[in-house]
């Protein structure tokens, strides 16, 4: 009883911003780096009950300015695997599916086809892959969350969501995006900061690092608005309106959570 009243109470916040739950949604992140792992972190935590985790890359050392995925126990680990139990230990309810690849013009329909989504944020960093991710997005109508550079970034107040790709033309990465690919029907998420070069000295690589400088707060901002705009993209059919009278008071049971799970 103990655990029901846990799961009901788990998302309750969301459900009274909203006045909706996101537990019958399904979204796919694919990328996740410095962006897209603050992107599942908030998905999950605002009760999305099925999600597609799609990266290739194990987690770095050089990853941990950045990465929510990234701690001194998940070193060497697959990030998606890392995040996916992450997420399960957030709500043991969700129905995550961790798949450890990259997204390209060969498989793209395949991990589409698998991953069901109804809504997918595309935060990888490589343009050949976003460009076919964003093709086949638009072939299948599904909805697509854009994401551009957050590398060399320091304000995470001038991160701004966009429709289409047009705004975001001071974007390098989603400027080569829209040079490439035949539809530009989508959202963008990009900054509208200058990236800060330092001197050439100061931008040798180490490691697995990139070259540019990177910092959590601004990939952070960048996941987070992510993740609100693939909310708000979400068909109306695949959330549950959770009007406010049917809302149910009830004490919090977190007090007696210990007992229970000792029980």
């Amino acid at each position: 009883m103990l655990l029901l009243l846990l799961s009901a109470a788990r998302f309750d916040g969301t459900r009274r911003l909203f006045a909706r739950s996101f537990e019958t949604a399904s979204v796919a992140v694919v990328g996740l780096g410095g962006v897209g792992s603050w992107t599942v972190e908030a998905l999950v935590r605002s009760g999305v009950g099925r999600l597609t985790l799609v990266d290739l890359d194990e987690v770095c050392v050089s990853n941990c300015n950045r990465q929510v995925c990234a701690l001194t126990s998940t070193i060497g680990k697959p990030k998606a695997q890392v995040l996916a139990d992450r997420c399960g230990d957030i709500n043991p309810a969700v129905d995550v599916r961790a798949v450890k690849d990259f997204v390209g013009l060969e498989n793209v329909e395949r991990i589409l086809d698998d991953a069901n989504a109804h809504v997918v944020v595309d935060a990888i960093d490589s343009v050949p892959d976003k460009v076919a991710l964003v093709e086949a997005c638009a072939r299948r109508k599904i909805p697509l969350v854009c994401v551009g550079a957050a590398g060399g970034r320091r304000d995470p107040t001038r991160v701004r969501v966009a429709k289409g790709l047009t705004i975001a033309a001071g974007d390098p990465l989603l400027k080569a995006v829209r040079k490439r690919a035949t539809t530009h029907d989508l959202t963008a998420v990009y900054s509208e900061e200058k990236a800060q070069r330092l001197p050439a000295e100061a931008l040798k690589r180490t490691g697995c690092d990139q070259a540019f400088g990177t910092a959590a707060f601004v990939t952070g901002a960048f996941g987070l608005a992510a993740a609100k705009a693939a909310l708000d993209l979400l068909p109306l059919q695949t959330t549950q309106a959770a009007p406010e009278e049917d809302w149910v008071e009830m004490d919090c049971p977190c007090s007696d959570f210990d007992d229970d799970v000792a029980a």
